[in-house]
């Protein structure tokens, strides 16, 4: 899996279904992503780790959102 460390910007959506930028890449997830701290925690300023898959068009599906405490 590729990895993203950043800053959450750009928030929206619904957990958990929300689309993100994390230096500056664009972060989509879904019911199927594993957020550790939970999905709601992630919030525009808070710096989290992204584990996913590159789409064709450079964003990233998530499959896990870690928080950076």
């Amino acid at each position: 899996a590729n990895e993203k460390n950043g800053v959450v910007s750009d928030l929206s959506g619904t957990c958990p279904s929300v689309t993100f930028t994390v230096a500056g890449v664009r972060v989509a997830t879904s019911a199927s992503t594993t957020f550790d701290g939970g999905c709601a925690r992630v919030q525009n300023g808070v710096r989290v780790e992204v584990e996913g898959t590159i789409q064709a068009d450079g964003s990233i599906v998530a499959l896990k959102v870690e928080l950076d405490d």
